[in-house]
């Protein structure tokens, strides 16, 4: 029996491809022309949290350094900021940063740094700085979290539903000025600034509930 859809009236077959009244569209959809949607539109979470790099991305965009106190660069141990790192496809990562002990001089303004060469190699010295107050102050640093902040946002996993992976290429011109550069997964809570060290350390209580980290990890 045929049904109606409006003024038409279409057979079984073609009412198989209806979605008028609902339905789930499998494979790859393609629309021209103007689309207008009504109702709850449903945004599912991108599967690659952040796809950046410093030779065809620009430069993150980054929040305002300037601390409690009010001086430029000037952060206190705990304190947040921000950043937005441009993605290779016009899509933007939003990402929640905190300084990890004082800095008391002006900290490093987070830009990309040094000679942009066409393809990335194993000796390029350029790339995005992250060593802040670093050069003046030892033991400073930040953790970032990307895709969400501290408590959760579109990047929060759950182990044993998502799979976790992650490509980060970190250059030093000397590693032992670091005790802890480090990638991973933590649980979803506040953040902890004594984390690093303790971790850097291999002793004592690492402060956040579960964590991962990959790195360089070693107390100086």
């Amino acid at each position: 029996m045929a049904k109606r859809i409006g003024k038409y009236k279409i057979t079984e077959r073609e009412s198989a491809l209806n979605l008028s009244d609902g339905g789930t569209v499998q494979g790859n959809l393609s629309v021209s022309g103007t689309t207008n949607v009504t109702g709850v539109l449903t945004r599912l979470t991108a599967e690659n949290i952040i796809d950046w790099d410093y030779i065809t991305c620009p430069t993150p965009i980054v929040s305002t350094l300037t601390g409690a106190g009010g001086a430029d660069g000037v952060m206190a141990d705990g304190e947040l900021f921000g950043m937005l790192f441009p993605g290779k496809n016009g899509q933007v990562t939003q990402v929640q940063g905190s300084i990890i002990a004082a800095h008391t001089v002006a900290a490093g303004g987070f830009m990309v740094e040094g000679t942009i060469p066409a393809v990335d190699t194993n000796s390029t010295v350029a790339g995005l700085n992250l060593q802040g107050d670093a050069a003046t102050a030892d033991n400073t640093g930040m953790e970032l979290i990307f895709g969400g902040t501290q408590h959760g946002g579109g990047a929060s996993c759950t182990i044993g539903t998502h799979a976790m992976s992650f490509d980060a290429t970190f250059n030093s011109v000397d590693f032992t000025d670091q005790d802890c550069v480090a990638i991973g997964f933590r649980k979803v809570e506040e953040f902890q600034t004594g984390h690093q060290a303790i971790i850097a350390a291999a002793s004592g209580d690492a402060v956040y509930t579960d964590y991962v980290a990959f790195g360089v990890l070693s107390a100086r």
